[in-house]
């Protein structure tokens, strides 16, 4: 079975394929005679012949289940998650026998055509959210949830471009939890796991949304902080230490020593300069004692 945000997707697919498609095929019948709604996941009727410029308008089910069953020429078909309804509103007091087969016809054929798309669409979008799953769990790291190494060199050397085109402005923040070879040594590998993975969540949590979070390597991670001059990036860099400090896995806590450098404060020859001088700040942190923020 699809996800809801699937299931807007197939809709959204639906009305605009079939609108412009029926009316090429049923041009014997005026298509205004005909209503086509479907369910998805057993969730709220919708009308695949509206307006497709319209947002997705939800039918009362109580209203349409009591129009169908009113209505002589209903048609119904249910396709595992899918469940179509087909209904001509047209004037049935003046239809011949004749005409009346057509419209049986026609309706059992739409059935047939509307459930048979829904389902290949129903196929590819789920194969695409696949695609996009695999593609955006390539780009994290398995254990922490921030960008791999990879992807941080990727967004870092097109954030580097862009500020050079644009003379703005970042920062970067290099963080490594002090004495954690300790924390491994004394409580074992899966509880350092476990307070990586916190020490992650609580970075994220005291940066904004476009800022880039990474898994530099190890317990070392790194921040690009957008748009943010020196002054900026050591506010953030204390508020993020002081959280860390207030931190406990299963009450043990941990410290963090951070290294920051700027765009242009620093003035760097190349990007891999930045990064350079962020890491020999968080080197000079650690030797002055750790859980602190230096800058040069």
């Amino acid at each position: 079975m699809c996800s809801n945000t699937e299931a807007h997707k197939i809709l959204d697919l639906l009305k605009g394929k079939f609108i412009a498609i029926l009316r090429l095929i049923y041009k014997i019948r005026n298509l205004e005679e005909f209503d086509i709604y479907i369910n998805i996941n057993h969730l709220k009727y919708v009308s695949l012949l509206a307006d497709s410029t319209e947002e997705i308008e939800e039918i009362d089910e109580a209203q349409l289940l009591t129009y169908i069953e009113s209505n002589p020429f209903c048609f119904k078909k249910t396709e595992g998650n899918f469940q179509i309804v087909i209904t001509y509103r047209g004037d049935d007091e003046i239809i011949s026998n004749d005409e009346m087969i057509t419209i049986k016809e026609i309706s059992l054929e739409l059935l047939d055509l509307v459930s048979q798309e829904a389902i290949d669409l129903q196929k590819r979008v789920m194969e695409e959210s696949k695609v996009e799953a695999l593609r955006i769990k390539s780009q994290h790291d398995g254990l922490t949830g921030l960008y791999n190494r990879e992807t941080f060199d990727q967004l870092y050397n097109k954030i580097y471009k862009k500020t050079q085109e644009e003379k703005s402005d970042f920062s970067i923040l290099m963080i490594d939890i002090d004495n954690f070879k300790q924390i491994n040594d004394c409580y074992g590998h899966q509880f350092g796991d476990r307070v990586l993975k916190n020490v992650a969540d609580k970075i994220k949590q005291n940066v904004r949304k476009d800022d880039v979070v990474a898994r530099y390597g190890g317990e070392e991670m790194i921040i690009i902080l957008i748009n943010i001059d020196q002054a900026e990036a050591k506010v953030i860099a204390e508020r993020i230490r002081t959280s860390i400090a207030n931190l406990k896995t299963e009450g043990v806590t941990v410290t963090i020593s951070i290294g920051a450098s700027n765009f242009k404060k620093d003035i760097p020859t190349d990007q891999d300069r930045l990064i350079y001088v962020a890491d020999k700040c968080l080197y000079e942190a650690k030797t002055l004692g750790k859980n602190r923020v230096m800058c040069k």
